[in-house]
């Protein structure tokens, strides 16, 4: 299991249920739109910094970024 895709697939999610293009998101969270890209699709890691940039121009906690992936792999 790739933990970068997993948490990238969660923040794609949380992105698209909040209605924000990557373009806005990136804004927000002040990351390159290929970045976040990259970061969506598991092809680049971020610091937490960055990760917690991201979750709060998204208004979500870092660990709810993560939930999903927990229960992954406790299941």
């Amino acid at each position: 299991m790739e933990y970068n895709t997993d948490v990238g697939k969660r923040i794609n999610e949380i992105r698209i249920h909040r209605e924000y293009t990557r373009e806005k998101l990136s804004e927000l969270a002040d990351v390159s739109v290929q970045f976040l890209a990259d970061i969506e699709k598991g092809r680049k890691s971020m610091t937490i910094a960055t990760l917690r940039r991201i979750a709060d121009a998204l208004s979500v906690t870092t660990d709810y970024c993560f939930q999903q992936v927990c229960q992954i792999l406790i299941f």
